[in-house]
């Protein structure tokens, strides 16, 4: 075979599977409807907005520095919920759009978007009754949590380098039970009145689909972990002397202040993360300090080195 043939079959297969992509992408769009957002829910957005504002001011020593000029640019501005057609012309000079979903999505579909430069928001925002922690991904986590690192261009170099290393990983059936069970739970804490033998049932699900990956890791399982740990919850700099840049924490002013009041402990960040599950319906039990973005590409590189040995 030429090298002309092989390299227009190899660029064959690849805008086929990037078609393939996009159409199981397009499957996820929802349209945002911003007519239809109630004035409650632009309340919400703006009670949100301004405490975010204030815990930056309050602690923006603490605070990873491009969040902070992130935040006060692409976000602060928007003083009621904004059109995402709106939002993608503000990160256009970045290289980012953003793609309106319905909360959860798969950790596949989520990480291929964000390969493309392509941001998921959800739709819907949390209802006053969760304003402190939304069980579920909202519009306020993605936009208050997400959205402001997407100015620093090291922390887009690993968010698409991780993104692209979990799009590729084949998820097994123990990987679909916990995502499920992860999205059962979230919509039960959502849900209004509670039923608090069903909250049990759910939360016993995700424990055991996390102990059932804890035996038997996935390499996808362990990249979602390491995506968790750092772009959801990351510290970075030292555990006594840290920034906090992670999107969850930061869309949640009642766990950033419980983290900075001597919450839970902090670590070292290494591949042991990848061994460490989450509580996506609650404030997490421990914390991992990155030295800096270097590190983090450092324990990607070891993760999937482990892989092929």
């Amino acid at each position: 075979m030429s090298e002309r043939v092989r390299r227009a079959r190899t660029h064959g297969t690849r805008s086929q599977r990037s078609g393939e992509e996009q159409h199981t992408h397009e499957a996820y769009r929802v349209l945002q409807h911003h007519d239809e957002y109630t004035s409650a829910e632009h309340d919400t957005w703006r009670l949100l907005l301004a405490r975010t504002e204030a815990l930056v001011n309050r602690h923006e020593a603490r605070l990873h520095p491009e969040y902070v000029e992130g935040f006060r640019r692409l976000v602060l501005p928007w003083k009621s919920i904004p059109q995402l057609e709106d939002v993608n012309a503000a990160l256009a000079p970045h290289g980012w759009s953003t793609l309106c979903v319905n909360g959860y999505i798969p950790p596949e579909v989520y990480s291929g978007l964000l390969a493309q430069s392509v941001f998921p928001i959800a739709r819907d925002i949390r209802p006053r009754e969760h304003l402190e922690f939304s069980p579920t991904p909202d519009l306020a986590h993605d936009m208050l949590g997400h959205i402001p690192m997407l100015a620093s261009a090291e922390h887009c170099h690993f968010l698409r380098r991780i993104a692209r290393a979990t799009a590729s990983a084949a998820p097994n059936p123990l990987d679909r039970e916990l995502f499920e069970a992860h999205r059962a739970l979230g919509a039960l804490r959502s849900a209004t009145p509670r039923r608090r033998r069903s909250l049990l049932a759910a939360a016993a699900r995700v424990e055991a689909a996390q102990a059932a990956l804890a035996a038997a890791p996935s390499p996808l399982a362990q990249l979602d972990r390491l995506y968790l740990w750092s772009i959801e919850f990351g510290l970075m700099g030292t555990p006594d002397d840290y920034l906090v840049y992670g999107a969850g924490l930061l869309s949640s002013p009642g766990e950033a202040e419980a983290l900075f009041t001597g919450g839970p402990p902090l670590f070292d960040f290494s591949p042991a993360v990848t061994r460490r599950g989450i509580h996506f319906s609650e404030y997490q039990s421990a914390y991992f300090v990155a030295r800096d973005h270097a590190q983090l590409e450092q324990v990607l590189s070891r993760v999937e080195a482990a892989w092929v040995r």
